[in-house]
Formats: C-alpha cells, structure tokens, sequence
C-alpha cells in the first residue's frame, strides 16, 4: 500500500498499534529482567525461562511430564531449585518439616504454611473435606472425628471386610491359571470394590465381573482433570479461554464422582448394620454435639474424598511394587522365602502376622520410595514476612513444595537411587537374621546405605495434614502382596518389560496395563 493512500485515521490507528505492542514488548522485556535478576527469589538458582515464566512448568504439567523434568532439573541444579518466577522446590529432609510441620511465631501463635489455592477444589454447599480445607482448626475438627475410623482399633474391626476382598481376588486368579492377566486393573477391582464397601456399605462389583464400575472411570477423569485445571485458573485472563480446551467430561466429572457417593452413602446410612466399617464408627457425630458434631454435608465431602485417596493410590503401590518384584528376580525370591517359610495356610496371613516380616516391610518401603503414588507435589505458601527453609531464605507469598519424585530418586538422598534395593532398608542384625549376607552383592551391603537419607521418603506427606488412612493402606499392601507371594507364581510378559518407562503423570499416575501370568503353587488347604 503506497503512504499517499493512507488516511488520516489510519494512520492513527497504525501508530497506536504499534505504540501498543511497543509498550507490551517493553512491559515483557522488563517483566523478564526484573523475574530473572532483580527478583527476591533471584539468589536461588534455577533454568533461565523457568525463573522467567510459569511456561515451561505448564508446558510440562500439560505433557504429564513434570515430576520427570523437575527431576532432571534438581540433577542439574541441586536440591533446591527455583521452577516458575513465585515458586521453589526442594528435595531435602529439612524442607519437609519447615514447609508442612506447624512453625511457631515469636508471639507464640503456631501457624501452618496454607495450601496453594489452585490447589483446591471449590467448597460444595460452602463445606470443604479434611484435604481442601483451608482453614487450620476446622481441618483439625474433621481430622479429629475421622481418625476414629483409621485408629488401630477400627483397623482390626475391618481386617475382616478387608480379607474378604483379598479372598475374591484369590480366587479370580485362580480361574485364569498361567493366562496374561493385567495385574495393574485387578489391583484397581481389588481396592475399589474394599473401600466402596469399607466406606460406603457395599462392593461395587469389579471382581465378580473383573471390570472397572462405571464411577471408577469418572473418577479418572475427575484426577486429571483438577491438575489441569488448577494449572489453567493461574493464567488469569486467559484462564476462560484455556479452559475450553479442557474436556468438558473432565469437568463434569467432579461433580458426577460426588453424585455417586451422596446416593451411596445416603443409602448405607438407611441401612442398619452391625458390621464395623467407616460409617459405623462416624455417622454417632452427626448427633453429637458443640465441637464433635458433624454435618452431613461434611460426612458426604470427606467420604467422596476418601474413596478416591483409599483406592487408586494404594492399587497404584501395588502395581508398583509388583512391577519392581517381577523385574528384580533375586528380590522376588528373597521375599517368597520370607513368606513361604513363614505361613503353612492363607488364614494365617494377617495384619499382626505380616508386621513381624522385615523383609516384606522393606520391599513395600522401597517400592514407596521409587514408586510413590502421588508423585505431584503438595504446594505451600510461604506467610507473609518470610522464611528460612533448608537453610534458604524464602519471601513471603512464594509458592514451596518438596518435590518426593525428585527427593526418592536423587543422588544426593540415596546409594543407586534409579535401582530397586529393599536390603537398604535393613539393618545388619535383621540381614543376618535372615540368612541373606551371602546372596547380596558388594552394592548392597548394609554400609553402602547408611548415609542414605530415607526420612526424605514421605509417601503419605508429612505434619498435621499427612494421609489419615496410611495405617490402612499400608496394613492392606502388606495383606495382599503376602498373600499373592505365597500364593501364586508371577512373570511379567515381555511387553511390560519397561512398563515404568514414559508413564504420564496427572498428580496420580496414568498406569498402563501390567500384563503377567499367574500361576498357582500348589493346593494348599
């Protein structure tokens, strides 16, 4: 276009065009330095576009990449790495407990850090549930009345609900003899069906016809769906149009997850039953009054809550933690020593007789350190004033979290952190006790692991907000894998070999199917 045909107006409008994207260019340029140099949080290294822009986390988040990139960069930059302009991640013991423990002020007032708000999931009927609450005391009356229904006590009341489930899963198994099996979806019929009816009075009937219920793939959904959107919601303005490009079933599917269990436990709670599962020991605080009492809606919040976090994380360790056995054969058959020499009958298998067997302990604590189930990480932010976490000075507002992929896989926490090695979790007294020296390699004799820091492993999280139910959790891995190792006889199919390899991961891992054949040792009872 020749500059004589060029209106006046035109020519206004070109130069507040250009002036605009002058002043945005100018406005990113200084954003950039200021975020990169001049930034409170400049001291504390990390990769130039990272410090500069939410971006790259995003990018990766969106890939379901980001426990396996933010490892990387902690390989590269150390233990303490800054990963977007307002947020830092940390792999050290101490974070641990300067970030999730209660600090006290110099005035005397005890204070938890609060929880990343993009974390959160809106408050159904303005009530929140013991994992997105915000507010301190109110998360702690909840955690009061529920931890009645994790005490030891109520453990043992439900070992039979529990075992009952683990006979059915025994006896599918059976039916299949030495067929490919994926192991990883009958472990997600195995606790799904026990915690529906742990918590909501009633099976749901995935090992009868070894499916998934209907309910379990919205819940899948409902996962990865909050980890994305809570992404999206921090790029205010754009967050309405970011949105769209999220499956609106992905949406939906909180709502619908949370529809599911209110008719579940509207009906439990019609029925009269004298069995001792979780709504036995809670629903007496729905009449219970001043600061024990609990509402309906909060019965109904926190149950939606925990049966997702008692199902898909513990179906996840064991998927896991079979993968791992199966893949380390030497393992394995240290561990069916263990357990065959020590029960001649399945009923013997319980939650009692299972604590007494330290190498089954160590193989479950090595499989939550390289295969922990929730490998996303339990954003903080930091109090107004500031603070000092491992060592580091942290502003106030900044956004803090230990990154447990990064810390359980790291060089600088453990002897051969990619290896699965339970013997590091063994003293020398309980190795020769259990007449292993012998068999174990010059790698993985006891010294070779006494400077590794496993208090850095917190699979369950860590201070007043850790899982309630990982008593529960861990009774039931021990209950399972004890009673499949004596049991039966496993191999891993050749095209799992690498099964680990690439697995995307949405705050929960997305699990692909682990194929084995089973094969049953022999008529036992």
């Amino acid at each position: 276009m020749a500059l004589s045909s060029l209106t006046p107006e035109s020519l206004i409008t070109t130069s507040l065009l250009l002036t605009a994207t002058l002043l945005i260019l100018a406005a990113l340029v200084t954003l950039f330095i200021y975020r990169t140099t001049f930034s409170p949080l400049s001291h504390i290294p990390g990769p130039l576009l990272w410090r500069a822009s939410r971006l790259p986390f995003a990018y990766n988040l969106f890939l379901g990449r980001l426990p396996y990139r933010l490892s990387t960069l902690h390989e590269e930059y150390g233990p303490i790495v800054r990963v977007a302009p307002n947020e830092v991640s940390f792999t050290t013991v101490d974070a641990w407990n300067d970030i999730y423990s209660v600090r006290k002020r110099e005035n005397g007032v005890k204070v938890q850090m609060r929880k990343d708000p993009f974390m959160l999931l809106s408050p159904m009927e303005g009530t929140r549930d013991m994992i997105f609450e915000l507010d301190d005391a109110e998360h702690a009356r909840h955690r009061r009345i529920f931890s009645h229904a994790f005490s030891e006590k109520s453990l043992r009341d439900q070992e039979p609900i529990i075992a009952q489930h683990i006979n059915r899963m025994s006896a599918r198994l059976h039916e299949v003899n030495s067929k490919p099996v994926d192991m990883s979806a009958w472990f997600n019929y195995l606790l799904f069906d026990t915690i529906g009816d742990l918590v909501l009075g009633e099976a749901l009937g995935c090992l009868e016809t070894g499916t998934l219920h209907p309910w379990a793939n919205t819940f899948f959904k409902f996962a990865k769906g909050i980890t994305l959107m809570g992404m999206v919601e921090r790029f205010w303005p754009l967050a309405p149009i970011l949105m769209s490009f999220i499956p609106k079933s992905m949406q939906d599917a909180e709502a619908q997850h949370r529809d599911f269990t209110r008719d579940k436990l509207t009906n439990r709670l019609a029925k009269s039953s004298p069995r001792k599962d979780l709504i036995s020991v809670i629903s007496p605080f729905l009449s219970a009054s001043g600061p024990n009492n609990l509402s309906l809606t909060e019965l109904h919040n926190n149950t939606s809550v925990i049966v997702v976090a008692g199902s898909e994380t513990t179906a996840t360790a064991l998927t896991g933690l079979t993968y791992y056995l199966l893949s380390n054969p030497p393992t394995l058959t240290r561990l069916k020593s263990e357990i065959r020499s020590t029960f001649t009958n399945a009923k013997d298998i319980t939650m009692d007789s299972t604590r007494s067997l330290p190498y089954l302990t160590a193989v479950i604590s090595e499989s939550l350190r390289i295969f922990g189930p929730v490998p996303g990480q339990l954003r903080r932010i930091v109090p107004q004033g500031g603070c000092v976490i491992s060592g580091v000075s942290v502003p106030g507002g900044t956004i803090v979290a230990v990154d447990g992929y990064s810390a359980s896989h790291s060089a600088e926490n453990f002897v051969a952190p990619k290896e699965f090695v339970p013997e590091r979790w063994l003293s020398d007294s309980e190795l020769r006790a259990l007449s292993m020296s012998r068999s174990i390699n010059e790698i993985t004799a006891p010294k070779d692991f006494s400077n590794d820091h496993k208090k850095v492993v917190q699979p369950f999280s860590f201070g007043p907000r850790n899982c309630i139910g990982q008593r529960l959790a861990v009774a039931e891995m021990r209950l399972v894998v004890a009673r499949l190792v004596w049991e039966f006889d496993f191999k891993i199919e050749e095209e799992c070999k690498n099964w680990v390899e690439g697995m995307k991961v949405y705050t929960l891992y997305e699990r692909p199917p682990l194929m084995c054949r089973v094969k049953p040792v022999e008529v036992r009872e």
